[in-house]
């Protein structure tokens, strides 16, 4: 009898230890829809639950939703089974009128927290409906570690002033981080921040993202991705070129050790291109998004 005690008491202790070790993971994700709820734009709702549903987030935040009934209608859709997903969205969307927001599971997560900067001002003196888009930070705590994602969107166009001026809501954004962050609570800054010079080197755009990072204490966790979005080449002169080229748009930057790196993906069909060029449209790019999600895993 002591020893069948003795190998039921074991067997307790290593199931203790193991408590969790069967659940993945926490999978966070970055997707801009574009234009996502815009009458003039009729995005394929259908196309669009499968393609997040195929990336699978825990948590996913989500850039360009002009409308709270759709992204809300996106999160019903996407609860089948054992997920639960709700929406958080900013208030604020600049001039263009678009939001950011978090698209989360309440069954792996709750939201703790929210704080939102008009204009990615750290001093939240922006405008709410005029300029830039904001910052949107949400606290997300899914009973193992409290954590910051902070959501941007920054401006876009590959010229030199936008450039410029995405250079100071970089450090805006960083600054933000660095406040959030004051407690010892990690900070990831994620979201499609239109690094148009990313691949090519116009502007040192990718040398600057780095160095900002490096200068805040954190690492940019897609920078070995191959590409997020796809363009078109010449699509602003009045003969385009009919191709579309890869492009990294969409980046993530936090702490380090707080991303697993072997975890960071593309899904859709710039993964089904390998971020290859091509003369064909693909389905989701005309009806969905010309964005792609990108997910990683939280290694903490």
């Amino acid at each position: 009898m002591p020893t069948i005690l003795a190998a039921i008491a074991v067997a307790i202790t290593a199931l203790a230890r193991c408590n969790g070790c069967g659940e993945r993971r926490l999978r966070v994700g970055t997707y801009n829809i574009e234009q996502f709820g815009n009458e003039g734009k009729k995005t394929d709702m259908d196309r669009l639950v499968a393609i997040v549903a195929g990336a699978d987030p825990d948590v996913l935040a989500i850039q360009e939703i002009q409308s709270a009934a759709r992204a809300t209608e996106l999160a019903a859709r996407l609860s089948q089974g054992t997920r639960r997903y709700a929406i958080a969205l900013s208030g604020c969307g600049g001039g263009s009128k678009m939001h950011l927001g978090v698209l989360y599971d309440a069954n792996r997560v709750a939201v703790t927290g929210t704080q939102e900067y008009p204009e990615l001002d750290p001093d939240k003196g922006g405008q709410c409906t005029k300029g830039e888009r904001p910052g949107f930070a949400v606290q997300l705590d899914d009973r193992k570690r409290k954590f910051w994602l902070l959501v941007i969107h920054l401006a876009a166009r590959g010229t030199e002033d936008m450039f410029e001026k995405r250079k100071a809501q970089w450090r805006r954004a960083h600054a933000i981080a660095t406040t959030l962050g004051s407690g010892g609570t990690p900070v990831a800054i994620l979201g499609d921040t239109n690094s148009t010079g990313w691949l090519d080197g116009r502007f040192d755009e990718r040398a600057f993202i780095e160095a900002e990072a490096e200068k805040a204490g954190k690492v940019v966790a897609t920078r070995d991705l191959a590409c997020s979005e796809y363009w078109q080449p010449g699509r602003e002169n009045a003969a385009p070129s009919g191709q579309l080229s890869a492009s990294l748009l969409d980046h993530v930057v936090a702490p380090p050790g707080f991303v697993n790196k072997r975890s960071v993906v593309v899904h859709s069909f710039c993964r089904e291109l390998r971020c290859k060029t091509t003369d064909k449209k693909p389905n989701d790019y005309e009806n969905v998004s010309d964005h792609c999600p990108v997910t990683f895993e939280i290694d903490q």
